[in-house]
C-alpha cells in the first residue's frame, strides 16, 4: 500500500479506535506492517484493547515472514476460549454477509442476544469482522485464516455444522410445499446466497441428503437470479439421489416444478413431458390430491405450449374434476390456479374475451394488492401480466403499459427471470406498436440477453428477430424489404 494511503489508514483508524500514537511513532505501523492494510487495522486494533504501542510494534519488528497472519494469531490470542472466538468461527461457514439474528443462532446463541451482541461487539473492536447495517462479513484473507483455525478444532467444527445445517434446513422446508402456496420470496434474496454456500458444501462432504432437503429453496434462488444452467446441473445430482431412496415427495417437486417447468420454458417439450409423466406416477402413489392438480396444470402448460390445445384442455379439466376431492380451504386456490392456466389457453387461442374472464376468475382469488397472502404473489403478478397483455391485444396500450411496470417492477425484485424476458419482450412489442423506437430496442435488447443466458432458445430467434428489426428501423435501414418511409 502507498506511503500516504497507509499514513491516511493509520491515522482513520487510530480515531476511530479512540487510539493516540505520538507524532513520531504515525510511520512507524506502516514500516512495522510492511504497508499490509489489514495488518495495519489489526495492529491498531490490538491496541485499542489496552497493549501498549510500543508493544504492539515491538512484536511487529520480531521478524515474522508473514505479517498478516501473525497480526491475526496476536488477535485471535485475546479471545481464544471466549464467546467472541465461536461467533468468530460462525461467521467463517458464511461465504457472503450474514445478519444478526442467523448468526447468533447458527453460532447457538439462540435467544441470548446480549451475550451474542457482546461477542460481536468484540470482534469489531478488534477489526476482525466487518458491518454493514445489520449485517456481518468477513475480509476474503481473515475468512482463510478463520477457516485454517476451524479445521484445528474437529470437535467445535462438527456442532458449529451441525447447526448451521440444521437452521438452514429448517429455513428451507417450507418451500417444498404446493407451489400456490405462500412462500418467503424476500428472505430467498437476501439469504439465498448462503444456501448456495450450502449446496456445495453437501456436494464436497458427500451429504446428498441434506442437499435434498435445502434444493426447493435453491430452485426460487437459482429461478430469481437467472442461473438456469446452474439449477439444471444441480438438479440432477438431487433427483438421481432421491430416485436412489425413493423420495416421492422430492421426485414429485424436482420433476414438476423444476424439470418440466424449466425444460418446456426452453422448448423441449418431449424431455419436460417424459418427467411430468413420472411426477404424475409418483404423486398418485403418495395419493395426494393437491399436488396431483399442480402436475395436471404442468401438462395441461407443456401441451399448451406445443399447440396441442385438446389435450391442454383435457387435463385442465382432469385437474378440475379433482378439485371437489380437497379440503374446503383448498378448493378456491387449486380452482383458482387451474382458471389461471385455462386463462392462459384461451390468451393462446387468441380468443381475448374468454381469457380474461378466466384471468379474472384466478385475480379474484390471487390477488396482488393482498396485505398479508397465505398464496405464493408470483402467481397474482403473472395474472396481472396476462391481464397486460390481454389490453395490449386489444389496443388499450395506455392500460397495458401500466399493467406491464407495475409487473416489471415486481419480477426485477422477486419473480423469475422467465416471466421478466417475457414481459420484457411484450413491452417492447407495445412500444414498437406505439412508434417508440428507443424504448423498444432498449426492452427487446435486455429480453434478447435474458433469453440466450437463460437457454429459452424460441423466444431467442423471436426477440433476435425483432431486435434485428428494431435496429434497422432506427439506422432507416429497409424493413422487410421496404423503405420504412413508403
Amino acid at each position: 500500500m502507498p506511503r500516504a494511503d497507509a499514513q491516511a489508514l493509520i491515522e482513520l483508524e487510530a480515531a476511530h479506535k479512540g487510539v493516540e500514537l505520538p507524532a513520531d511513532s504515525i510511520e512507524d505501523p506502516y514500516r512495522r506492517t510492511g504497508g499490509i492494510p489489514l495488518a495495519i487495522v489489526w495492529s491498531i486494533a490490538l491496541m485499542s484493547l489496552g497493549y501498549g504501542v510500543e508493544s504492539v510494534l515491538r512484536r511487529l519488528g520480531s521478524g515474522h515472514s508473514d505479517i498478516a497472519r501473525f497480526c491475526f494469531e496476536e488477535s485471535i490470542n485475546h479471545i481464544r476460549g471466549h464467546d467472541a472466538y465461536r461467533l468468530l468461527l460462525a461467521i467463517a461457514l458464511f461465504e457472503s454477509s450474514v445478519n444478526r439474528k442467523m448468526l447468533g443462532e447458527v453460532a447457538g446463541w439462540g435467544n441470548d442476544e446480549i451475550g451474542r451482541d457482546d461477542a460481536l461487539a468484540e470482534l469489531l473492536q478488534l477489526s476482525l469482522v466487518n458491518q454493514e447495517r445489520d449485517r456481518f462479513s468477513l475480509l476474503p484473507l481473515t475468512r482463510s485464516f478463520v477457516l485454517d483455525e476451524l479445521e484445528r478444532q474437529p470437535e467445535l467444527e462438527r456442532v458449529l455444522r451441525e447447526q448451521w445445517i440444521a437452521h438452514f434446513t429448517a429455513l428451507a422446508r417450507p418451500y417444498a410445499d404446493l407451489h400456490l402456496r405462500r412462500h418467503d420470496l424476500p428472505m430467498v434474496r437476501r439469504e439465498g446466497a448462503h444456501f448456495v454456500t450450502l449446496s456445495t458444501w453437501c456436494q464436497q462432504a458427500e451429504r446428498p441428503d441434506m442437499l435434498l432437503k435445502v434444493f426447493p429453496v435453491l430452485a426460487f434462488y437459482y429461478d430469481l437470479t437467472g442461473q438456469w444452467m446452474d439449477l439444471l446441473a444441480l438438479t440432477q445430482i438431487a433427483l438421481e439421489y432421491a430416485q436412489l431412496i425413493g423420495d416421492l415427495d422430492s421426485i414429485v417437486y424436482i420433476e414438476t416444478h423444476v424439470l418440466s417447468w424449466m425444460l418446456s420454458d426452453q422448448r423441449r417439450h418431449e424431455e419436460a413431458e417424459r418427467y411430468n409423466a413420472d411426477a404424475l406416477k409418483a404423486v398418485r402413489q403418495l395419493g395426494d390430491i393437491s399436488r396431483q392438480c399442480e402436475v395436471l396444470v404442468n401438462y395441461a402448460r407443456i401441451f399448451r405450449r406445443r399447440k396441442m390445445f385438446d389435450q391442454a384442455l383435457a387435463y385442465c379439466r382432469q385437474a378440475f374434476q379433482l378439485v371437489p376431492q380437497l379440503a374446503d380451504a383448498q378448493q378456491k386456490y387449486l380452482r383458482a390456479y387451474i382458471e389461471y392456466e385455462h386463462g392462459k389457453f384461451y390468451r393462446d387461442r387468441g380468443d381475448w374475451p374468454a381469457a380474461q374472464h378466466h384471468l379474472y376468475a384466478a385475480r379474484d382469488v390471487f390477488r396482488h394488492d393482498e396485505s398479508d397472502p397465505v398464496f405464493n404473489v408470483e402467481l397474482a403478478w403473472g395474472i396481472l401480466s396476462n391481464l397486460g397483455f390481454v389490453e395490449h391485444q386489444r389496443g388499450n396500450l395506455d392500460s397495458a403499459e401500466q399493467l406491464y411496470l407495475q409487473c416489471l417492477s415486481f419480477f426485477r425484485e422477486l419473480g423469475s427471470r422467465g416471466n421478466m424476458t417475457t414481459l420484457l419482450a411484450r413491452l417492447a412489442l407495445l412500444e414498437d406498436k406505439r412508434g417508440n423506437r428507443t424504448a423498444a430496442l432498449e426492452y427487446a435488447n435486455e429480453a434478447l440477453d435474458w433469453s440466450r443466458r437463460l437457454g429459452m432458445v424460441e423466444e431467442e430467434a423471436q426477440r433476435e428477430a425483432l431486435h434485428t428489426r428494431l435496429s434497422s428501423d432506427q439506422k432507416g435501414l429497409p424493413r422487410d424489404g421496404t423503405s420504412q418511409n413508403n
